[in-house]
């Protein structure tokens, strides 16, 4: 496959149906087993399976598996 003439180290393909641009990512997340980065302009773009170590290896995603949940404590009864 040929890539577009505009890619390159600046933008990158996360998603079969998104790509970014690095400057514009804010942060990521995961949650359970799904990966999200968090944009400039407040938007939320998903992060496909098949393109997490790639977003992984561009520094945009914490290596760090999600936080697991808190025990709220035993219920008493």
């Amino acid at each position: 496959m040929r890539w577009p003439s505009w890619t390159g180290p600046r933008v990158l393909r996360v998603h079969r149906s998104h790509w970014v641009a690095r400057g514009f990512v804010t942060g990521g997340q995961r949650d359970g087993g799904r990966a999200t980065l968090h944009l400039a302009d407040g938007s939320t773009v998903p992060v496909s399976r098949w393109f997490l170590p790639q977003v992984r290896a561009a520094g945009l995603l914490s290596d760090a598996p999600p936080a697991a949940p808190r025990s709220v404590g035993r219920a008493q009864g």
